[in-house]
């Protein structure tokens, strides 16, 4: 998660899926809303973020959610394609 510039993580507690905090990314690229950034990162990778504000109305608009679901090859993929399209 470090490495795709992720600011604080929520304590996994068993679940299948990483949510974190993506200030610096959204300030780099001008956006007010994780919601942009998961749509930018859908069109150009393929790969699908759920956007914050769906499990945190007060605080999740700048926060994603990825799903570990599908495997560590899967989850790897998916990490390199949205660290292609970060540059």
């Amino acid at each position: 998660a470090a490495d795709l510039g992720f600011g604080e993580m929520a304590p996994p507690d068993g679940a299948f899926y990483m949510y974190a905090r993506v200030d610096d990314i959204l300030d780099r690229a001008g956006l007010a809303t994780s919601g942009q950034w998961c749509d930018q990162v859908l069109e150009a990778t393929g790969v699908a973020l759920a956007p914050g504000d769906d499990f945190d109305s007060v605080d999740g608009s700048r926060s994603v959610r990825l799903s570990l679901a599908v495997g560590s090859d899967r989850t790897a993929e998916a990490i390199d394609r949205i660290l292609d399209f970060m540059g």
